[in-house]
């Protein structure tokens, strides 16, 4: 619960005319604090009389006596596309707020990870292992339904969950075009030293068929 004295304080920062009366508020309660609803309705009575209605500045008393809560920007840990990265598909929405919710339960375990090896607590760290636990369990699941979604079980690239356009998706990395591209090339008597070393005889030519 708010403090009755801080709130009366505030108030007179926004209009330092009212202090007179709202002192005289703010001492009652402080020689009888027990009494601390009975001058909460004493002050919300007095706000709400007279020219004090139509105050310039009502609606900064308001904010005085009910703030506002801060929204608290939720953290997580997807990154955008990258550029070898081919889009497999958008994930649907009940699934992507399941993806979301998983990846800000396990930055929070990630935290607890952190204070539990700063402060050495050993049941903290008995509770992390075990978050951790049924994060890896849940993880899967998550990835065996991405795999049905979009028919992922036989695809050998790697898949990863990236953020595009404020939309999660699926990514995979670009194949490689031509996979002997990595093969050293031999001219034909690097090729013939090489079939001696191991030991094979020279294939055959034109001239010895």
């Amino acid at each position: 619960m708010k403090s009755l004295g801080k709130t009366i304080d505030r108030l007179i920062k926004i209009d330092p005319g009212l202090e007179k009366d709202l002192i005289r508020i703010k001492n009652k309660w402080m020689r009888n604090p027990s009494r601390t609803t009975y001058y909460w309705k004493e002050l919300l009575t007095y706000l709400n009389t007279g020219d004090l209605i139509i105050h310039p500045k009502r609606q900064e008393m308001k904010d005085v006596l009910n703030p506002k809560k801060k929204q608290e920007k939720k953290l997580y840990s997807f990154s955008p596309m990258e550029n070898d990265e081919v889009l497999v598909g958008t994930i649907p929405e009940n699934m992507a707020d399941l993806i979301r919710r998983h990846d800000r339960y396990s930055i929070r375990v990630a935290k607890m990870r952190v204070e539990a090896t700063l402060t050495g607590d050993a049941a903290l760290t008995t509770e992390v292992i075990r978050k951790e636990s049924l994060l890896e369990i849940n993880t899967k699941k998550i990835w065996a339904m991405l795999r049905d979604q979009f028919n992922l079980w036989s695809n050998t690239a790697p898949c990863f969950i990236r953020i595009k356009n404020n939309l999660l998706v699926v990514v995979s990395k670009k194949s490689i075009s031509n996979p002997l591209s990595n093969l050293v090339n031999m001219d034909p008597d690097t090729f013939k030293s090489f079939l001696r070393f191991l030991g094979l005889n020279n294939p055959p030519t034109e001239d010895n068929e």
